[in-house]
């Protein structure tokens, strides 16, 4: 059935996004997410990479609760930087206006991206301290060209930099490969699978 996806996601405003955020029309938007509870490698490479990654992107970090650090609050006086705990209202208008999207490989996540059509670099959750699920959704994405994926094992300042560089040489390709996802209502055929079900 695909992943249900909440209707709010299909109803962002790239233009409300840039403009809640002050980004001007020419600047790409690299929105950076560890999930809800944020993710304390990508964090920190994020926050040492930032000279770097500003030059050619305005940054969206979203950190998870608890995860503003000092440092982090001391980067978010960049002009081209953005550091939040989370974000709730106008979390649709920031995916829509986002050109890239560094992120976790949770199946959710993923679904929305894919089917939102958003150029992405996965981060999975490494097997230590997980299912194992979200290198199986990474190895997924990536074999159907829909996705980048960085382990976290390898990840480092400067390999982030390096992969946000390349994918955002190649954005247009991202998009065009990222044509060919099939994205499915996954709430109404979930449903119709209950209502069936109900009246076998």
């Amino acid at each position: 059935t695909g992943a249900p996806i909440r209707a709010e996601l299909l109803a962002g405003d790239a233009s409300r996004g840039r403009a809640s955020l002050g980004a001007s029309p020419a600047q790409k938007i690299l929105l950076v997410t560890g999930g809800s509870l944020g993710a304390q490698a990508l964090n920190e490479a994020v926050t040492q990479s930032l000279d770097e990654l500003t030059q050619d992107w305005f940054v969206v970090h979203i950190c998870g609760p608890g995860k503003t650090e000092p440092k982090v609050a001391a980067a978010n006086s960049h002009p081209s930087y953005r550091a939040y705990e989370f974000v709730s209202d106008g979390w649709a208008d920031l995916l829509a206006a986002a050109d890239l999207v560094i992120t976790r490989a949770g199946a959710n996540t993923l679904f929305e991206l894919l089917s939102l059509g958003k150029p992405n670099l996965l981060i999975p959750l490494p097997k230590l301290g997980s299912r194992g699920d979200q290198l199986d959704n990474a190895a997924y994405a990536a074999a159907n060209g829909y996705s980048s994926v960085l382990y976290e094992e390898q990840l480092t300042p400067q390999t982030l930099v390096a992969q946000v560089t390349e994918m955002g040489a190649q954005l247009d390709r991202w998009q065009s490969a990222l044509e060919g996802f099939s994205a499915t209502n996954g709430a109404a055929q979930i449903a119709a699978e209950v209502e069936a079900l109900a009246t076998a």
